[in-house]
């Protein structure tokens, strides 16, 4: 059964829910057990597979890599980029593996999940450039 899911990709932390067979969004934890995770993303330096979430928010001050928070602040800016080990990210890039790895643990938990967790990520993405594009207008006038 394919199920319908709502991502919340969060400045400090990220959560994934779904509806459950009652109709109620619930929380799905995360491999780690927990409800919310860290919306961090930590680049070893010999490696290209980022550790993402509590393990990346615990590496944060590892002076052998580097690491990424806070990255939604930066999503509409264009010209923003990350150079993580000669590797060239953008704020969208970083973003995804957050995502990926909520979905990740979320198929793991409750089973496969229809395209309504990408397009949640879509939609916040545009609601949060319409909210700035409303605070830069009224910052003009």
């Amino acid at each position: 059964m394919s199920h319908i899911a709502g991502v919340d990709l969060g400045t400090t932390f990220s959560v994934i829910s779904y509806l459950n067979k009652m109709g109620r969004p619930e929380i799905i934890p995360n491999a780690d057990g927990e409800r919310i995770m860290p919306s961090a993303v930590y680049f070893e330096s010999d490696s290209k597979d980022p550790q993402v979430g509590l393990e990346a928010f615990h590496s944060r001050y590892d002076p052998k890599g580097k690491s990424v928070t806070g990255i939604k602040r930066k999503i509409s800016d264009d010209s923003y980029k990350v150079v993580i080990n000669n590797e060239t990210f953008t704020p969208a890039k970083i973003s995804s593996f957050i995502l990926k790895k909520l979905h990740q643990g979320a198929q793991q938990q409750i089973g496969p999940f229809s395209d309504v967790v990408l397009l949640s990520f879509i939609f916040l993405f545009f609601l949060y450039v319409y909210y700035l594009s409303q605070r830069h207008r009224e910052h003009r006038e």
